[in-house]
């Protein structure tokens, strides 16, 4: 990744980590979210924006706002970032957590062998 991709996908994560927590994002399914991750293409024209909810909490009904309420971000963090164009942004679970606990499974059981 280039330098001013790490920097827009921080820039990014930020900025919408805070607005989920100042509760600018109007859906009542956006809510104990936690963005992960941020992958800016090299051409700055799309961003993958990854998630983890809190306990009870369906993903899928987050992706389902997070779908609802993209054009309003995309829109927000065009003007807040002035941005040459604005960012199409798509929203993933980010399900890091069970693959890892996967990988430790398996090595558990490698290692009762």
């Amino acid at each position: 990744m280039y330098d001013r991709n790490v920097r827009v996908s921080h820039l990014l994560m930020k900025e919408i980590s805070s607005m989920i927590i100042f509760g600018e994002i109007k859906d009542p399914r956006i809510h104990n979210i936690t963005i992960t991750k941020v992958e800016v293409s090299k051409d700055l024209s799309n961003a993958k924006v990854y998630f983890k909810v809190g306990e009870n909490i369906d993903y899928k009904e987050v992706e389902k706002g997070f779908k609802r309420a993209s054009n309003f971000i995309k829109n927000t963090l065009f003007k807040r970032l002035s941005l040459k164009k604005p960012i199409n942004l798509k929203f993933f679970y980010d399900n890091s957590d069970k693959y890892i606990e996967k990988i430790d499974e398996i090595i558990e059981k490698l290692h009762e062998k």
